[in-house]
């Protein structure tokens, strides 16, 4: 599943202040809940939602930290080996060269925040595998979502804000009758492109429902792989190419490597909270609110 981390994170450089240790706000289990951990949700929820506080923002914040609690709690209960994971979670959040102690300072943030968020993390991943293991979630199923779900393509962005559209109108329907006549798409790609993300992406976009604006994605697949496609998007015209997922045996276990994620969260969705509740209940987790009178 998608690590909170690495959004909350990012938000959080954009915040200043730290609350500091006040005490525990919660226990639950063996793993107490203190309010700088709350604290740190709660402002990152309250950026995203464009500042304000609210009550609703603070109550979501305070659910994030049980349910991140939850997730330590019932992986101590079933000895569940979370240290590589940490530190390969650790390893991937920070870069090669990446130093914590700067991390933290610059952040404002205690390693105390750090870590209980990191082995959230970290006991999240081991549960999801154990739940995907419960429910039969197979490399085959896997396989076969990947393939039905999520297309690939290569784009030729010209942008229209700011310049006469006509022009650029124009100039993409010459470029597009170059490329049905056999020009090299790459090589147009490189002179033309004015999506500074397809440096990133040399092998193409992978996406999947949701994740690309719609007349771009329908322009995908809406075609077969080797055939062109002209779009226009708010951003501006695109001559769009869909390409084989499966291309190379290597390209395609890297692709679906890197939408584990998404797979993950689409082939398992609520079931994994079924499951996490059914673990609570198991090992008879309690939670413990101190905030509440």
């Amino acid at each position: 599943m998608k690590k909170l981390i690495v959004c909350v994170m990012a938000l959080m450089l954009f915040l200043t202040g730290c609350s500091g240790v006040k005490g525990v706000a919660m226990k639950v289990g063996d793993v107490e809940v203190r309010n700088e951990y709350i604290d740190y949700f709660q402002r990152a929820f309250n950026d995203q939602a464009g500042g304000t506080v609210s009550d609703s923002v603070n109550q979501l914040a305070k659910s994030q930290a049980e349910l991140y609690a939850k997730y330590t709690a019932i992986g101590q209960c079933m000895n569940l080996d979370v240290e590589p994971v940490y530190k390969k979670l650790v390893q991937e959040f920070l870069g090669d060269d990446g130093d914590l102690n700067e991390f933290l300072k610059k952040l404002d943030i205690s390693k105390e925040v750090f870590d209980f968020v990191m082995y959230g993390d970290a006991y999240s991943d081991l549960l999801l595998d154990e739940c995907k293991n419960e429910i039969n979630v197979t490399e085959e199923t896997e396989d076969d979502y990947f393939k039905t779900n999520f297309w690939r393509a290569k784009h030729l962005l010209l942008l229209t804000e700011g310049k006469d559209e006509k022009e650029v109108k124009a100039q993409i329907d010459s470029l597009y009758e170059d490329v049905k006549n056999g020009a090299d798409f790459d090589s147009l790609i490189a002179e033309y492109n004015e999506d500074p993300g397809v440096e990133s992406n040399p092998d193409g976009y992978v996406f999947t429902d949701g994740e690309m604006v719609i007349e771009f994605q329908d322009g995908v697949k809406n075609i077969e792989v080797g055939e062109y496609n002209l779009v226009k998007t708010s951003y501006g015209y695109h001559i769009v190419k869909r390409l084989a997922l499966d291309e190379t045996p290597e390209l395609y276990e890297q692709f679906k490597e890197s939408k584990s994620a998404e797979i993950d969260q689409a082939l398992v969705g609520e079931i994994f909270m079924d499951y996490i509740n059914s673990k609570v209940d198991e090992y008879k987790i309690q939670t413990l609110d101190y905030t509440k009178s």
